[in-house]
């Protein structure tokens, strides 16, 4: 009996960790999405379809975690100096996108909304 509670209670344990895990998960998805809209961001980025930006969909799996964290943070000086960078101006006509001023959870956050709108459009199909 007592090796039926442990494990019972081990199930019940690691039922509640991974709730704790997927309602934190959601919290920075809700940030990220703020983010998304009150820096402007759905002005020229879709997921999923191209707009005046670049399609996110699927960004984490085209360029690294450290670049995309470097474009954020340091876009001016990438958009002089890295050349995927200058490409990518180069393909979008010009178009640059601004300086923004974020933090690394600012990042996390908007990048779990991207994983949340991706994985939304996923389970759509």
């Amino acid at each position: 009996m007592k090796a039926g509670f442990t494990v019972g209670a081990l199930v019940v344990v690691l039922m509640g960790a991974a709730r704790s895990a997927q309602a934190q998960d959601d919290a920075m998805a809700k940030r990220g999405k703020m983010l998304w809209i009150n820096r402007g961001c759905a002005g020229c980025h879709g997921i999923g379809k191209k707009m005046a930006g670049p399609d996110l969909a699927g960004v984490e799996q085209r360029r690294s975690k450290e670049w995309l964290v470097r474009w954020l943070k340091e876009t001016a000086v990438m958009q002089r100096e890295d050349s995927v960078s200058i490409a990518m101006v180069a393909e979008w006509k010009g178009i640059k996108m601004p300086q923004q001023v974020f933090t690394d959870q600012d990042i996390e956050a908007i990048f779990s909304y991207l994983r949340a709108e991706e994985a939304r459009m996923s389970a759509k199909k």
